[in-house]
């Protein structure tokens, strides 16, 4: 099957991406380059930091760790930790936190320090220092000498009277010591919870491996021995405090007992089954008056059943009233009634089916009737017995009453005595039951005092470590370097920072000054002496030679219009790359428009005096004298004329003199040996005033062009920019100004603010020189593209 492949990439269609901000990238590529440059200054705290290690490593005491596990809840038989009152709950971190704090108790310490042998004492105090530690406490020591001079001395302990003294002389010695080492054994004491159980781990650091596992398990057992007697001093203390609490309280519950007995028979308050008689008495004619009431309301309904049955008459009972009386049922009434109702049912029957006059219906209306009288007698009878009744009812309610309210009379008169009884009653079985519940305490105090049982055990005793903990030469050596690395970066970064802002390659004329570059001057040795006359050259002459001495011209004594008399360039030992520069630099000038090319004048300056620009225009004048040219060399320095003193023109006329009119230019003018080279020098000694009136003046401006008509270069010798100001003041008769910058010191950003500081000086620029150019300048800035090529050329010339 063949494969579309769609170039989505290259299509039209796709989205536009825009080119990331400056600065949200990171260019490996320059990172390396920058390390690259910086690799001393990374690799010398690396290197410093890591024979420290190694001297820390070779100066410092080998420490060794020992450590042992105690666990905090152990679990012990259920029957015995019932008896001893244990608490089988989970430890809480606070509880494991109170057990660390113990075991670095100085009690505990102490008692460590009372295990171990006079040698292992004199260790612990006395441990090898390390070559560190021991300048480090000699400079800690320097710092507080001033400190402990000033500082008043504590007041001295009082005296201890002389028997006590004599008695306890050897313990309290002894005891000071315990105490001493002890806090020297809580320095390197670690305890720390294993994992999240109820164990600790004690571990201790020591020079010593024998000493770091006696301190290790002297903590553990130490630890356990101080569980077993805090139990036993709290249990003796407790039993000692309950013995006298049951003594007080089981004669504060007799005599409340007795109080109470003897408060009773006082009032006479006879009780049974707990009650008192009187208020047994109001209980039961309560009960009497509840049945009595109730007798008294049931006769009442009876009464009142009976009344409304004998109201209504024989005739309502034939029609079928029915007598329901309350209470027990009445046999004979319920004959009665059903006798009547029989006769009223034969009657309606009977007279329904013979006619009321038929004689049987008569006789049965007489029955009827008879039968109806025989009931009403017998409800009038009954009506009379409930009567009776309801009365002895109403009397027995009227005396259960008058009893009651006696009763009640009575028992409010021992009411206040009851209360009183009740309360001493109460206190005496409080103070019994507490009584009972501190015996009970007493006991189990006492069990707990005769049991060994404890919830702290021992899981691991510590082993003599075989090797030791520290100082590991792979953590000192990766700290160092590390740390080393960090160091070397930060000043690498400080470094590359400031490097950053100073110029080294055309790359950061153009970038960072914003001019052009017109190329690396290398920088030269000192010129050889001259020889003397008739000496052997060492090679053939070259072509031309930087750092020429030019020779005054003098008069000669026949007059002014003598000529003048040439002196020759001499020196040895200049590399030809020099004068490739110095060529290149005339053809660069030579490609700008107003350059070396025809008639121009060209102001030679730098940012800073020292850049070199004295001896780069000079040579500069050599190459374009060689070249056929008529040169013009003009010494426009007033305050400090480097190239007139290089030329020995330290009297006759000068700049000075030519730009007021004093004499003619042409005759201030110096010959030099160069055919076509021709100097203009300036005395020294004119004052910054005076300077920039000269520079400014337009005798100076007329000067250049006159000037110019007689030369075809005219190379000007500028004072610097920065710190003088009549440097800006001959621009305007300037075709051109070169900027000669020194290579890794001018700062890129000063010259830049220099020039946009003044735009007659930024318009009339041609470029920027880098002047003193070296191998070991450029070749860390190798990826430069300019820097690269002139590091080849070097590469070629010296081969």
């Amino acid at each position: 099957m063949n494969q579309l492949g769609l170039r989505i990439a290259e299509s039209v269609n796709t989205m536009p991406q825009e080119a990331p901000p400056a600065g949200a990238t990171i260019d490996l590529a320059r990172l390396a380059a920058a390390a690259r440059r910086r690799r001393r200054v990374i690799a010398a705290p690396v290197a410093v930091l890591m024979a420290l290690g190694l001297v820390y490593l070779a100066t410092t005491p080998r420490s060794y760790l020992a450590a042992s596990a105690v666990l905090l809840d152990a679990e012990v038989n259920p029957a015995v930790a019932e008896i001893a009152s244990l608490d089988g709950r989970r430890l809480t971190e606070a509880a494991i936190e109170n057990a660390r704090l113990v075991i670095q108790s100085d009690a505990v310490a102490a008692a460590v320090a009372a295990r171990l042998s006079e040698a292992q004492v004199a260790g612990l105090l006395d441990p090898p220092r390390s070559l560190f530690g021991r300048l480090i406490g000699g400079a800690v020591g320097l710092l507080r000498l001033p400190i402990d001079l000033l500082r008043p001395d504590p007041p001295a302990a009082p005296a201890a009277p002389a028997a006590a003294a004599g008695a306890g002389e050897g313990a309290a010695a002894a005891a000071a010591r315990h105490a001493l080492v002890g806090r020297h054994l809580r320095q390197g004491l670690q305890v720390q919870r294993i994992g999240r159980s109820a164990a600790v781990s004690v571990s201790y650091a020591s020079h010593d491996p024998v000493l770091a596992a006696a301190v290790a398990n002297g903590f553990a057992e130490a630890y356990l021995d101080d569980v077993f007697e805090a139990n036993a001093q709290s249990s003796t203390r407790a039993a000692a405090w309950l013995e006298a609490r049951l003594a007080s309280a089981s004669a504060a519950a007799q005599a409340a007992a007795a109080e109470a007995e003897a408060f009773r028979a006082a009032k006479g308050l006879v009780a049974a089954d707990g009650v008192f008689m009187a208020e047994d008495a109001v209980r039961r004619l309560n009960v009497d008056l509840a049945a009595a009431q109730a007798e008294a309301a049931r006769t009442r309904a009876l009464v009142s059943a009976y009344e409304a049955a004998v109201a209504r008459g024989p005739e309502a009972l034939k029609a079928g009233l029915p007598v329901r009386a309350a209470g027990e049922p009445d046999p004979a009434l319920e004959e009665l009634q059903a006798a009547l109702a029989g006769a009223v049912a034969a009657l309606a029957r009977t007279s329904e089916t013979w006619g009321a006059d038929h004689p049987q219906a008569v006789r049965l209306a007489e029955e009827a009737d008879a039968a109806a009288e025989r009931l009403a007698l017998a409800l009038a009878q009954r009506l009379e017995r409930a009567r009776g009744d309801l009365s002895v009812a109403e009397a027995r309610v009227a005396a259960l009453r008058e009893s009651i309210a006696a009763a009640l009379a009575e028992s409010a008169e021992s009411g206040a005595a009851q209360v009183e009884l009740r309360r001493l009653e109460q206190r005496a079985a409080t103070l019994g039951a507490l009584y009972q519940s501190l015996l009970s305490r007493a006991e189990e105090i006492g069990q707990q005092g005769t049991l060994p049982v404890s919830p702290v055990r021992i899981l691991s005793l510590a082993e003599v470590p075989r090797a030791a903990q520290g100082p590991r030469a792979g953590r000192v050596l990766g700290a160092a370097l590390l740390v080393g690395l960090m160091i070397g970066t930060v000043l690498a970064a400080a470094a590359e920072r400031r490097a950053r802002g100073l110029l080294h390659t055309g790359e950061d004329v153009r970038d960072v000054a914003l001019r052009e570059f017109l190329g690396y001057v290398p920088e030269v040795p000192a010129p050889e002496p001259t020889r003397a006359p008739g000496a052997a050259a060492a090679g053939p002459p070259p072509a031309f030679v930087p750092g020429a001495v030019f020779g005054s011209v003098r008069r000669r004594a026949e007059g002014p219009g003598a000529p003048p008399e040439p002196s020759r360039l001499g020196g040895r030992g200049i590399p030809p790359l020099y004068g490739d520069a110095i060529q290149g630099l005339r053809l660069a000038l030579d490609l700008r428009p107003g350059g070396a090319g025809g008639r121009a004048a060209i102001g030679i300056t730098s940012l800073n005096p020292g850049e070199g620009k004295t001896t780069l225009v000079r040579d500069l004048a050599t190459v374009l004298a060689q070249a056929g040219g008529t040169v013009l060399l003009v010494d426009a320095h007033p305050r400090s004329p480097a190239l007139s003193r290089a030329i020995g023109a330290t009297t006759g006329p000068g700049l000075a003199e030519a730009v007021s009119g004093a004499v003619p230019w042409a005759e201030a003018v110096r010959r030099s040996a160069q055919p076509g080279l021709s100097v203009l020098p300036c005395l020294a000694g004119t004052s910054p005033a005076r300077a920039a009136k000269v520079l400014g003046s337009r005798g100076f401006r007329a000067l250049v062009d006159a000037a110019r008509e007689h030369y075809d270069q005219v190379l000007i010798d500028l004072p610097p920019l920065s710190p003088f100001v009549e440097a800006r003041a001959p621009l305007r008769a300037l075709g051109r100004v070169v900027i000669v910058a020194r290579c890794g010191r001018t700062s890129g950003a000063a010259l830049r603010a220099a020039l946009d500081a003044d735009p007659v000086l930024s318009e009339r620029v041609a470029g920027v020189v880098l002047n003193r150019a070296s191998s070991e300048l450029l070749a860390p800035w190798r990826e430069a593209p300019s820097a690269a090529a002139w590091l080849d050329a070097c590469r070629a010339a010296a081969a």
